[in-house]
C-alpha cells in the first residue's frame, strides 16, 4: 500500500476531559475537515512527536506497538477517527496531536495530564502509632500519592465527616502532648477529582506518672498498738502500668515489688517512724516519686527510773527533795504519786517536791504510770528524813492512867523519828528514884515507832512514875507517865467496917479473929518489902541521888540513852503521817538523864520544867508532837 499526501485537509484532536485519570479509559477524537478523502489516506496518533497509532481511511482497524491503545472509525465515518487508551497510566501524559502520516497536516497539540490518588498515605517518620511522654511535643507528616497535590487534612480523632479540620498541613505539629491526645487522623483529597478520600490514623501512646500516689486504707498515718498488726498498700497511676513500688525506712528496704504491699507483723514500737513508698515509671527516665508514712505505734507505759535528788535517799529535816520519775510510754502516760502510810496520791506530774521535809515525810514514795494500754506500772522509792524523836500527832498517848487493882495497865508511845530509835523504860516509885524496869509481870514491846509497856495484875506498888527514854544517833528524848493503881473492894471494906463500929462490942470473939487477921498481914506486908528492897538494890541503879548545887539533889541516869540504832528498810516501819507544823521553834534537850543537848527541827517543840519540892530539883525533857495543834505534854518529875 502506497502513502499518499493528503492536502487541504484540517485536523483537530480532543478528549472528553482535559485530563486523564490513571487507571481509567481515554478516547481522543481526531475530526478531519477540508479536503478530499483517499481512501488510502493514513492518519496517526502521536505523543510527543512519537506516533502511537495509524489508522487507514478505509476504517480497518489501526495499529499499535501497545495493546492499550486502539484507534479507527467513529461509527464508521472516515473523517471521524479516535485513540482509546486503557487503563492510563502516568506515561500517557504528554502532548498529543493527530495528522497525516507526513505531517503536512496536523492538528494543534493537546496536552493531557494523568490524574491520580489520593492512594500510598503514610505518615513520616512512623508507620502509624508513636510513644510519647506527657508534656512532650512531635511532629508528623503526612503524605499521599496524587497528582495533582493532594490536600491533607489533620483530625483530632477517627472522625472526619463533621468534625472540625485540626491542621490543613502536611505536617502536624502536637505540642505539650496530654493523655487525652491518643488519636489523630490525616485525610488525604484529591483537588480535582471527585474520588474518595484517603484516610489514616496516627495512634499516640502517651506515657505518664507515677501520679496520685495515696494509702490504703489510711492517708498519710496509722496508729496500732504494739503487738498488732497492719497492712499498707501503695499504689499510683502510672502508663504503662504497673508502677514499680518499694518501701523504704530510712535507707533501709522493707518491702519490693509491683504490688505496693507493706506489711508490719507484731509491730514493736522500734518500728515506729517515717516510712518512704517511692514509686517510679519503668518507661520514663528520672520519674521518681514518693509519699511519707507515719507509723504510731502504742505502748504501754515503763518506768525507765525513780531518783530523788537526796543523797542516798536520805535528808536532814527542814531539806527540800525532789522526787524524779521517768516514763517511757505512748501516748504519755499520767505519773500520780503516792506514799506507802497514807492513801491519798498528794501530786500528779513527773516530778514531786517536799519543799520543807519533817519527821513525818520519812515514807515509801510510789510513782504510778498509766496511759490506758495494759496495766499501770508502779516504782518505790524510800525517803528517810534523819529527826530526833518527836511524838506521832496521829497517835494518841494517854500520860495519865488510872488502873485497877489486879488488872493489866498499859503504857504506850508513838512517835516520828529516824534513824528508828531505841526505847528505854524506867519506874519512879512514890518518894523513890527511877530505875530500870525489871518486873517478871511487866513486858516491853517496841515496833519501830511506837513502845508498849504492859503490866500485868497490876498493884498498888506498881503506882508512881513510869519515865521512857526515846533515842536514836540525833539525840534523846522522854516522856513521863504517870499510872495511878485504885482499888473499889478496899473502899467499899472500909466503909463498911467504919459504919459497924458496934460489931466489936456485941461478938467479941470476931474482933479478935479479925486483930489477929490484921496482925498476919502486917507480918507479911513486912517481909514483902524487904524482899522487894533486896531485888531493887541488886537491879536498880547504883546511885539515884547526888548532891548539886548547895545540897540539892538531881536524878542521875547511870544507863546510857544514847545507844545508836543501825538503818533499816523503810518498809518496816509503821506509819507515819504527813503532818508537819507551822511553828518554828527550835529548843534544846538538857536532859540530867541523858546529859546530851540536841537541836530539833522547826516542828518539834521541848517543854523543859523544874520543879522543887523539899529541895530536890529534877529536870526532863518531853517529846512533844510535831502538830501545832497538838496539847504539848509537860512532864515534871517531882521527888
Amino acid at each position: 500500500m502506497s502513502l499518499t499526501s493528503v492536502t487541504g485537509q484540517r485536523y483537530s484532536l480532543s478528549g472528553p476531559a482535559s485530563y486523564g485519570i490513571r487507571g481509567g479509559d481515554y478516547r481522543f477524537i481526531c475530526q478531519i475537515s477540508g479536503g478530499n478523502i483517499q481512501l488510502n489516506d493514513v492518519i496517526q496518533f502521536t505523543k510527543n512527536n512519537i506516533s502511537i497509532c495509524r489508522q487507514v481511511l478505509t476504517c480497518d482497524p489501526g495499529s499499535s506497538s501497545d495493546t492499550r491503545y486502539t484507534c479507527g472509525c467513529s461509527n464508521g465515518n472516515k473523517r471521524q477517527h479516535y485513540l482509546k487508551i486503557t487503563n492510563v497510566t502516568s506515561t500517557d501524559a504528554g502532548t498529543w496531536t493527530c495528522g497525516d502520516t507526513f505531517n503536512t497536516g496536523t492538528s494543534s497539540p493537546v496536552t493531557i495530564p494523568v490524574y491520580y490518588g489520593p492512594e500510598n498515605i503514610r505518615f513520616t517518620p512512623t508507620i502509624s502509632s508513636i510513644i510519647v511522654i506527657e508534656n512532650d511535643s512531635r511532629t508528623v507528616t503526612c503524605l499521599a500519592d496524587c497528582n495533582p497535590t493532594c490536600n491533607i487534612s489533620w483530625y483530632k480523632g477517627t472522625d472526619t465527616r463533621d468534625a472540625k479540620i485540626f491542621s490543613s498541613k502536611v505536617l502536624l505539629q502536637l505540642n505539650n502532648i496530654q493523655r487525652q491526645d491518643r488519636v489523630y487522623t490525616c485525610q488525604a483529597k484529591h483537588r480535582i477529582m471527585t474520588t474518595t478520600p484517603l484516610t489514616k490514623t496516627l495512634q499516640i501512646t502517651v506515657y505518664y506518672g507515677p501520679e496520685n500516689i495515696k494509702f490504703t486504707p489510711t492517708s498519710s498515718s496509722i496508729t496500732a498498738i504494739e503487738n498488732e498488726s497492719r497492712i499498707v498498700t501503695c499504689s499510683a497511676n502510672c502508663n504503662p502500668p504497673p508502677c514499680n513500688i518499694n518501701w523504704y525506712k530510712k535507707a533501709e528496704t522493707v518491702a519490693s515489688g509491683r504490688n505496693g504491699l507493706l506489711q508490719l507483723i507484731n509491730i514493736k514500737r522500734q518500728q515506729a517512724g517515717n516510712y518512704t513508698c517511692q514509686v517510679a515509671n519503668t518507661q520514663i527516665p528520672d520519674s521518681l516519686q514518693s509519699k511519707q508514712l507515719m507509723i504510731i505505734v502504742h505502748y504501754p507505759p515503763t518506768i525507765t527510773s525513780l531518783i530523788s535528788d537526796a543523797t542516798n535517799n536520805m535528808i536532814d529535816g527542814d531539806s527540800t527533795v525532789t522526787f524524779t520519775c521517768s516514763v517511757d510510754s505512748l501516748p504519755s502516760s499520767i505519773i500520780s504519786w503516792s506514799r506507802s502510810q497514807q492513801g491519798e496520791q498528794p501530786y500528779s506530774g513527773s516530778q514531786y517536791t517536799i519543799p520543807k521535809a519533817g519527821c513525818q515525810h520519812t515514807d515509801n514514795y510510789t510513782c504510778t504510770a498509766s496511759n490506758n494500754i495494759g496495766q499501770p506500772v508502779s516504782k518505790t522509792i524510800p525517803l528517810y528524813v534523819r529527826c530526833i524523836p518527836v511524838l506521832d500527832p496521829k497517835q494518841e498517848s494517854k500520860t495519865s492512867i488510872s488502873v485497877g487493882r489486879a488488872e493489866t495497865g498499859v503504857l504506850s508511845i508513838h512517835v516520828l523519828a529516824y534513824p528508828l530509835p531505841v526505847y528505854t523504860w524506867y519506874y519512879q516509885p512514890q518518894g523513890g528514884c527511877e530505875k530500870p524496869v525489871t518486873d517478871f509481870r511487866i513486858r516491853q514491846e517496841d515496833d519501830g515507832l511506837s513502845s508498849t509497856l504492859t503490866i500485868q495484875d497490876v498493884t498498888e506498888d506498881d503506882s508512881g512514875k513510869y519515865i521512857v527514854y526515846v533515842n536514836n544517833s540525833l539525840g534523846t528524848r522522854s516522856t513521863l507517865f504517870n499510872l495511878a493503881v485504885t482499888s473499889q473492894d478496899e473502899g467499899s471494906t472500909c466503909s463498911n467496917q467504919c459504919s459497924n463500929n458496934d460489931v466489936f462490942s456485941r461478938e467479941p470473939g470476931v474482933g479478935v479473929g479479925i486483930a489477929i487477921g490484921v496482925g498476919i498481914c502486917f507480918i507479911i506486908v513486912g517481909i514483902t518489902t524487904v524482899l522487894l528492897w533486896i531485888i531493887w538494890k541488886k537491879t536498880g541503879k547504883k546511885v539515884c541521888f547526888k548532891k548539886m548545887n548547895g545540897d540539892k539533889t538531881v536524878v542521875n541516869d547511870t544507863v546510857s540513852h544514847n545507844t545508836e540504832l543501825n538503818n533499816i528498810n523503810l518498809s518496816d516501819t509503821p506509819h507515819v503521817y504527813d503532818h508537819v507544823s507551822a511553828a518554828n521553834t527550835r529548843d534544846t534537850a538538857n536532859t540530867s538523864v541523858a546529859q546530851a543537848s540536841t537541836t530539833q527541827p522547826d516542828n518539834t517543840h521541848i517543854t523543859q520544867a523544874g520543879t522543887t519540892d523539899s529541895g530536890i530539883t529534877t529536870q526532863a525533857s518531853t517529846i512533844e508532837p510535831t502538830n501545832p495543834d497538838y496539847q504539848h505534854i509537860h512532864n515534871i518529875i517531882t521527888i
